[in-house]
């Protein structure tokens, strides 16, 4: 049971946590496709977020502080696994990059012919 579930289970149904349980709920998930490195759900999660949002009163109720801060807590979890993704992709495009760079080097080479008199057969 998420950590959302057991909060509601001490909890009356329909109760005005429900939609602070809920954001936990999503910020578990939020976490979890982020550590998987399936991002595709991340579009349709961030959405759900921003509506449950919109519902919430200005100041939320006391007894909400430990669901929030829960999802504060995975939030910056979801953060960082986003930045690490982010970081490994960047180190990617460069080594694509790279690769893309010396292949079209060799083959500009190939149709003016060799640059070079030698060959190294070390290679």
């Amino acid at each position: 049971m998420s950590a959302a579930g057991a909060y509601l289970a001490q909890e009356s149904s329909g109760t005005p946590l429900q939609h602070y349980a809920t954001m936990l709920t999503l910020a578990e998930r939020q976490l979890e496709v982020a550590t998987s490195g399936d991002l595709g759900e991340l579009g349709p999660l961030a959405q759900r977020w921003d509506e449950l949002v919109a519902l919430l009163p200005p100041n939320p109720p006391a007894a909400a502080g430990p669901l929030l801060k829960r999802a504060a807590v995975l939030n910056e979890q979801t953060n960082t696994e986003l930045l690490h993704l982010h970081e490994a992709l960047v180190q990617d495009i460069s080594i694509t990059a790279r690769a893309g760079r010396a292949a079209r080097g060799y083959a500009v080479q190939g149709q003016q012919g060799p640059r070079f008199t030698r060959i190294d057969r070390r290679a």
